[in-house]
């Protein structure tokens, strides 16, 4: 099995902000390939607590392996929690898995992909990071820009984007369930060579 893992934060006030664009790509994902009436099944830790909205997509046309694609509960700064987990109860190892999350280093709308690396500062990889004990874990990072000049950073990722740049990162989802889809059948490598900086 692999694991797609979009970050973001749960809560309505949080759903369109850009800090939620790896939701909005699992959102977008499992809406190509399971239909926009889909449910999210929940996700619950042995201690009976929510970690993630879950879905499994079996389909033996397109890939060798079923893909489990999740949403943590736990908030950004806590993903690793819900992802540790996920991982260990599925038995699904890092060769298997990539995370999505936003970057403010991209241009709003462009797409970046890393097999390994460091966090650049985005708290949900950080933490995932400190949960495996590890950062050899595929990334797709969605570019939501940087904030304006004085403006803070915390309150710029967790506002919503201007009509511009929604427009952009409509687009870039798109792009986004096409390079998963590579990933998931072709592997990292044909996924970073095909999308690797494209934009919108």
């Amino acid at each position: 099995m692999k694991a797609i893992i979009g970050l973001g934060n749960p809560g309505a006030s949080y759903r369109h902000s850009r800090h939620n664009a790896g939701f909005m790509a699992a959102d977008a994902f499992v809406a190509a390939r399971a239909g926009s009436g889909f449910k999210w099944k929940e996700w619950v830790r042995p201690e009976g607590k929510v970690a993630a909205e879950c879905c499994r997509i079996d389909d033996a046309r397109r890939h060798e392996d079923s893909v489990l694609v999740a949403k943590p509960l736990t908030y950004m700064n806590r993903s690793g929690l819900a992802v540790e987990a996920i991982l260990r109860d599925h038995e699904i190892n890092l060769a298997a898995l990539i995370v999505v999350c936003d970057d403010v280093h991209l241009d709003p709308g462009c797409l970046r992909i890393r097999p390994e690396g460091s966090s650049g500062g985005q708290k949900g990889l950080e933490s995932i990071a400190a949960a495996l004990g590890t950062t050899g874990f595929a990334r797709l990072r969605v570019g939501v820009g940087e904030p304006p000049k004085g403006s803070d950073l915390s309150d710029y990722v967790l506002g919503p984007p201007e009509p511009m740049e929604a427009r952009r990162m409509q687009e870039a989802l798109k792009l986004t369930v096409e390079a998963l889809e590579v990933w998931a059948a072709e592997g990292v490598d044909a996924a970073m060579n095909r999308f690797n900086g494209l934009k919108n």
